[in-house]
């Protein structure tokens, strides 16, 4: 572990469901917003969260094209020059919505955000060997972020 790793800082914020707000040496990153009280048959059992948790954000990660994961009506509360990182497909759907810098993250695809590096990995062993559809791309997604 180099000597900069060891001071870097860290939070990690529950907001609920899929949504969580990493803080990384000032950088901010949103997964799946989900800033609603409710979608679908989800109902939020806690306040609706802040305008600050979406607000200054380095980046937004979707992980995959689930209604619950990639909410239109929270994803309009984002500032629109947020960079948003998201799975195959769902471009055109996030350019419609106003946001300008979508990367359609591909599995072993690496992203700069701000001086800290989001990837996402291939997928898990217990993937369906040779599936490599389009639309499984588009569904499912894991990632990691590094300072």
């Amino acid at each position: 572990m180099t000597l900069e790793a060891a001071t870097s800082t860290m939070a990690v914020t529950f907001v609920g469901h899929a949504t969580v707000l990493l803080e990384v040496d000032g950088r901010r990153v949103l997964t799946d917003p989900l800033l609603r009280l409710h979608v679908g048959p989800l109902i939020r059992r806690s306040p609706v969260p802040p305008a600050s948790v979406h607000a200054d954000l380095a980046a937004v990660v979707v992980s995959h094209a689930h209604i619950d994961h990639l909410d239109v009506p929270s994803l309009r509360l984002v500032d629109k020059t947020t960079p948003v990182l998201a799975p195959q497909a769902t471009q055109k759907l996030l350019r419609r919505i106003g946001f300008a810098d979508v990367t359609e993250m591909e599995p072993g695809q690496s992203r700069d955000i701000g001086g800290g590096v989001w990837s996402r990995p291939p997928p898990p062993s217990t993937a369906r060997a040779g599936t490599r559809s389009r639309r499984r791309a588009t569904l499912w997604a894991s990632s990691c972020a590094a300072a």
